[in-house]
């Protein structure tokens, strides 16, 4: 995008995790992301963004999900 203000992008690696117990599962997937800052990316400024995620397990274990998918939502500040 040609403001600074804004930044898209895209993620590929681990988009999540589930534990039970001693037990963990991991989530390999894409995410795409998207944020927005205040004062532009230059500044210290105050930040909101999401991600719509997807993924898919490798554990195997029958009381962890197959896939998983979902949007996660940001608000921090940026020094």
């Amino acid at each position: 995008m040609s403001s600074d203000r804004h930044s898209l992008g895209t993620f590929l690696g681990s988009v999540g995790y589930d534990s039970t117990g001693d037990d963990m599962a991991r989530y390999h997937g894409i995410s795409l992301l998207y944020n927005y800052y205040f004062l532009g990316f230059s500044e210290s400024s105050w930040v909101i963004g999401g991600d719509i995620y997807v993924g898919v397990s490798d554990s195997g274990e029958w009381y962890f999900e197959d896939e998983r998918y979902g949007i996660k939502l940001k608000f921090a500040y940026r020094w």
